[in-house]
């Protein structure tokens, strides 16, 4: 009877210690769960990526259905973006590798248009890729900011996507306007007037792959880069620091008295002093980015080189 009654008692703190473990696996998982879908998958339709959850489910889904009719009648891709993290990059930049990294395209050329809303600097910007570029000129580019950012000023993050659908559709439906021709960056090369290939000379066209043809590597690397993987990564070095404290039966084993001797303190006298006073101002301009008014050449084209080697126009403001 002795000799059952010991271990009872000794085996209740290693059932104990299992459940705890136990429990901290579950509770990894749950935060593996919460975090992926909410972070790393956060674009909620094929072609809305709303990192902020602007839309709502309803607005999304209008959206995207607006789109896909978009897609159909004028043969472009065509994609949103919402976000406030561009990883560094200036929203030229980040719209146009969004574009070529995740898929976007139609045809050999890679013909579409993206639009970026950054709330970072509260810019908005409309990347062209393909035939998308002739069609896009930078006055037509300059009149769709004006109407969208006219919504976006005002919050109105919904009708600044439809308008933007709406603008795409209209222009496309129109066409490439007569004398339209591609004025290269000081960073790219060359295209003549009339150039309706996307590659620019002497760029293969095979290193420009089609959408959703992206190897299994490329998408991991976008996967590892995204905030839900560091997001887990510190829930998960959260529990297994709780699981290493479980292991040492929850004692605390340094603390202010592991240094300080007892009753060794005593705060004999305390002030406080004012030593001065520094304001600073900044001004902070509201200035167009991209396209303005001033700009010249009615049917004209700016184009540039992304960081993959794709010919890319687009422009844009700050609203």
């Amino acid at each position: 009877m002795a000799d059952k009654k010991n271990r009872n008692i000794i085996g209740v703190p290693k059932f104990r210690q299992i459940s705890r473990v136990r429990l901290c696996i579950m509770l990894i998982l749950a935060a593996a769960l919460a975090a992926f879908p909410a972070a790393t998958w956060a674009e909620h339709s094929d072609n809305v990526r709303d990192y902020l959850d602007y839309l709502s489910p309803d607005e999304l889904d209008e959206i995207q259905s607006e789109i896909e009719s978009a897609v159909t009648e004028s043969s472009l891709d065509i994609a949103i973006v919402i976000t406030d993290d561009t990883g560094g990059k200036s929203s030229r930049d980040y719209a146009d590798d969004y574009y070529d990294q995740n898929g976007f395209g139609m045809g050999e050329n890679h013909s579409g248009i993206l639009m970026l809303i950054n709330m970072d600097i509260r810019e908005v910007w409309i990347s062209t890729c393909g035939k998308a570029i002739d069609i896009f000129t930078d006055n037509r580019i300059d009149s769709m900011l004006n109407d969208i950012a006219a919504y976006l000023a005002d919050g109105d993050y919904f009708n600044a996507c439809k308008e933007f659908v709406n603008q795409v559709k209209k222009y496309a439906s129109m066409g490439v306007p007569q004398g339209q021709y591609r004025d290269p960056s000081e960073d790219a090369p060359f295209s003549p007037p009339g150039h309706q290939e996307d590659d620019f000379p002497g760029m293969p066209q095979e290193q420009y792959p089609g959408r959703n043809s992206y190897s299994y590597w490329e998408r991991a690397r976008q996967l590892m880069i995204s905030p839900g993987v560091y997001f887990f990564a510190a829930i998960a070095a959260v529990i297994a620091t709780i699981i290493a404290s479980l292991g040492n039966k929850g004692r605390v084993t340094v603390s202010n008295r592991t240094y300080e001797q007892d009753g060794s303190f005593h705060l004999s006298d305390m002030r406080d002093d004012f030593i001065n006073q520094t304001v600073t101002r900044v001004r902070v301009a509201n200035t167009n980015t991209g396209h303005g008014s001033g700009r010249s050449g009615t049917h004209r084209s700016s184009v540039h080189r992304s960081s993959s080697g794709r010919s890319h126009g687009g422009g844009g403001r700050r609203f």
